[in-house]
């Protein structure tokens, strides 16, 4: 009997250890794609190019961006300066490089990356604003 549930036990916790380490791997990859696209996103706004060059772009790269922003962030973005996607660079870079228990420990503590996307991108200026009075 002992052994039966030493031998689940040991099931269970390499279950928990494997679904771990794939998390971990598929969000450095996520990660790693929206770094790239804010990074290449940001020297194509920094390069005189066309309008279509620009939407090529935006087009090429969006959906990396699109798991992690929404949808009113999306279309805000679009007329953001490069320097905005560079804060989006830096916050994913720091997302990228954290061992697996940093963004474990960062979720317990509410401080996900979706609320730190929104502080960079600013909650007052996409808030409805109340009619004058």
């Amino acid at each position: 009997m002992t052994g039966a549930l030493i031998a689940v036990g040991s099931a269970l916790l390499g279950l928990v250890a494997g679904s771990s380490i794939t998390f971990w791997a598929t969000r450095r990859e996520e990660l790693a794609a929206a770094l790239l696209a804010t990074t290449v996103l940001a020297e194509t706004l920094r390069t005189p190019v066309d309008a279509a060059a620009l939407e090529a772009a935006w087009a090429k790269h969006q959906p990396a961006l699109v798991i992690y922003l929404s949808p009113r962030h999306m279309q805000d973005l679009r007329s953001r300066p490069a320097e905005k996607l560079d804060e989006l660079t830096e916050l994913f870079w720091n997302e990228h490089q954290a061992f697996i228990l940093t963004p474990l420990l960062k979720w317990l503590l509410q401080n996900t990356v979706s609320r730190r996307l929104e502080r960079v991108l600013g909650q007052g200026d996409s808030a409805p604003q109340s009619p004058p009075a």
